[in-house]
């Protein structure tokens, strides 16, 4: 198959790209590379990547024994399902994965799902997810992943982040959600770090920006920011949203703490926001992130809330 060459220039990568790359031909390729390996030796590779038209599905074992660091899919229009057991063989192996402008879903029957699949990488350090198929993250869609430090789904359909859908990721520095149609996000959604497993050398930024979310969505959910783990540094971004104001049910002890920070835009005029200038807060943070609509004064200027 002319489509699947390991390059000869010294980068170690593996193309499995063009329209005579199909379920079929794929496969094959792998299982006569994964044959060939066991007298040659050659097994371990830098990276694959997948851009097919016609490739609809990646099976079970698909890489057979062929080993590979990094895995990027993309520019593949057909293809929806990837099988829990995919990366079987390479699970270990696997530090970044990308799956961008490819319609891949979260399961289709038949012992597909894409969660399942990037669970089994416990050695992925970046999880790349742009323009897919997806309209949730189901509760359990990452856990156990001790050494993920970047997570993105974005550019994208997800409408719903459900309780538990980041579990036990005690490493993780960022996880962007942005560019999606977010409206709902569970309870303990960000449930990060292992209980008793300090992390305060670490930082965690959680990008929303560019959603559908609404003052409702983030209403009086005191448990919706209880579980990021012992950070030394938590950042929330929530520009370019219907949010007004922040409950103060919400957001008032993650705030307590002095490092933490959330950017938005905020109605300062709007009595709802009172207390994030009364509460002791850290008022340099405040102002450094958190920005008037309707005025070119921040949210400490004189009068803002005479009316409150």
């Amino acid at each position: 198959m002319k489509s699947i060459l390991p390059l000869l220039d010294g980068s170690n990568t593996i193309f499995c790209n063009g329209p005579d790359v199909t379920d079929t031909s794929l496969v094959e390729a792998f299982a006569k590379m994964s044959y060939a390996s066991t007298e040659s030796g050659l097994n371990n590779f830098t990276m694959v990547t997948i851009v097919s038209p016609n490739v609809t599905q990646l099976p079970e074992n698909v890489f057979g024994k062929i080993h590979f660091q990094n895995i990027v899919i993309e520019d593949s229009p057909k293809l929806h399902d990837i099988h829990s057991n995919a990366f079987r063989g390479t699970e270990h192996d696997v530090q970044r994965l990308e799956i961008r402008d490819t319609p891949v879903i979260v399961h289709n029957g038949g012992g597909h799902n894409v969660f399942h699949a990037i669970n089994s990488l416990k050695n992925v350090e970046i999880v790349r997810i742009e323009n897919t198929g997806l309209y949730s993250v189901p509760s359990g869609a990452f856990r156990y992943l001790p050494k993920l430090r970047e997570l993105s789904i974005r550019k994208g359909k997800v409408e719903r982040v459900e309780s538990h859908a980041f579990q036990f990721l005690p490493q993780l520095e960022h996880l962007n959600l942005d560019h999606n149609l977010i409206t709902k996000i569970g309870d303990t959604a960000f449930d990060l770090d292992l209980i008793g497993i300090p992390n305060l050398d670490n930082r965690f930024h959680l990008n929303l920006d560019y959603n559908q979310l609404t003052v409702d969505s983030l209403w009086e959910r005191p448990d919706l920011l209880a579980h990021l783990g012992n950070r030394y540094n938590n950042t929330i971004s929530l520009y370019n949203n219907s949010i007004t104001f922040l409950s103060e049910y919400t957001f008032k002890d993650f705030l307590s703490r002095y490092q933490n920070s959330v950017d938005v835009i905020l109605d300062c005029h709007s009595c709802e926001n009172y207390w994030l200038v009364n509460s002791g807060l850290n008022r340099t943070r405040n102002e450094q992130t958190m920005t008037c609509s309707n005025q070119i004064y921040g949210l400490y200027q004189p009068n803002n809330f005479d009316d409150c």
